[in-house]
């Protein structure tokens, strides 16, 4: 699992749309510092704290937390049209290097961590705000609170028709392209009905609308993950290998059966997707104290549905929230899981949730 400092963290702001499409050499430099390099007239400046990360000389393993800056970080992400955010804070930068971030109009941010051999991608979408402020007559801070697509999901507009015999792809298709000027791309998409619509399908009004309605129509759930736009069927969950979650692997916490779904928490892991599986292996879970009250049966009964344990360990990753600190406690990964064979009413799905064409969702 590695201790507290066996840690790594690169941190990334740049005044591209989309600067992350590409690879571009940071030169070497020592802990704590700051690179600034530019591409055809875009500005990325890149902190890095930690050991070494791919591409990059910039850091030496074994240094301890306090000989680099003090960042913490605070990545939030769900299943939810609500885009994903962060909130990062690097305390004591140069005043050059403040005032760079906060007055260059720095637009997208990229946030990679993790201890070795699990080093990933936990952020990257658009600034949204930067704040300069102090703790104190001696230590300044920079906070970044940044969402991911949040352009393309609040600004984006749809106005065309398409013809009779237009498939679900199709329309797809339509929906990334209007977001395609936020930096928003096609995700992962399931196998959709492959017959063609009867009647001219008309797209008019703001995107986040019109997805709402397709997905609603296809028993859908779409977020934006990473700047790309994922479809993930009510009914299923995204294929791929589930990651095993036990006490040798990270666990760092009892399970706990709430009302949101199984809580638990793991030594912070890029690795953990929204949408696909995990398996809680060889842990016991604290079950959730239920009503005794004759007004509660109700509640009750469907609470033993929609957070119900799992006799395989499989569980849906609803949520997953990455916190970390580099002069603080080992880095986490706090997640909301749902068995793989829930049972949610459409009473319970807000609409950023995407209400889904039947009565309950079904992952099994």
């Amino acid at each position: 699992m590695g201790n507290q400092y066996d840690r790594q963290l690169s941190l990334e702001v740049s005044d591209a749309a989309n600067p992350f499409a590409s690879t571009q050499a940071v030169d070497s430099t020592t802990i704590g510092t700051t690179t600034t390099f530019g591409d055809a007239g875009d500005t990325t400046t890149k902190i890095e704290f930690g050991l070494p990360t791919p591409g990059s000389s910039a850091v030496k393993g074994g240094t301890r937390p306090t000989a680099g800056f003090k960042i913490t970080f605070n990545v939030r992400r769900g299943d939810t049209q609500t885009p994903n955010s962060l909130d990062v804070t690097i305390y004591n930068l140069s005043e050059e290097t403040m005032n760079q971030v906060s007055t260059k109009e720095f637009r997208t941010i990229k946030l990679q961590a993790g201890y070795p051999g699990n080093f990933g991608l936990l952020f990257q979408g658009e600034i949204k705000q930067v704040r300069k402020g102090r703790t104190d007559a001696k230590d300044s801070y920079l906070t970044i609170t940044a969402a991911d697509g949040d352009s393309a999901y609040n600004y984006s507009a749809m106005a065309l028709t398409l013809a009779a015999g237009s498939k679900p792809t199709d329309s797809i298709q339509q929906i990334v392209k209007s977001m395609a000027s936020g930096a928003v791309s096609r995700g992962y998409t399931p196998d959709l009905p492959a017959n063609g619509f009867v009647r001219n399908r008309v797209f008019w009004g703001m995107t986040k609308d019109e997805l709402y309605d397709f997905c609603e129509a296809y028993d859908l759930t779409a977020s934006i993950q990473d700047g790309k736009l994922t479809f993930i069927p009510n009914q299923g969950y995204i294929p791929g290998k589930a990651v095993v979650i036990s006490p040798q692997t990270g666990l760092l916490s009892v399970p706990e059966q709430t009302q949101n779904g199984i809580e638990c928490a793991v030594l912070l892991n890029p690795n953990i997707k929204i949408g696909q599986l995990v398996q809680l292996q060889n842990t016991a879970i604290n079950q959730l104290r239920y009503g005794v009250d004759l007004g509660s049966q109700g509640a009750n009964y469907q609470l033993t549905k929609t957070v119900k344990l799992n006799a395989q360990g499989l569980y849906y990753v609803l949520a997953a929230d990455h916190v970390g600190d580099t002069r603080g406690p080992p880095w986490e990964t706090k997640l909301t899981l749902l068995s793989v064979d829930a049972q949610i009413p459409q009473s319970q799905i807000s609409r950023t949730n995407i209400q889904p064409g039947t009565t309950a969702i079904r992952r099994n």
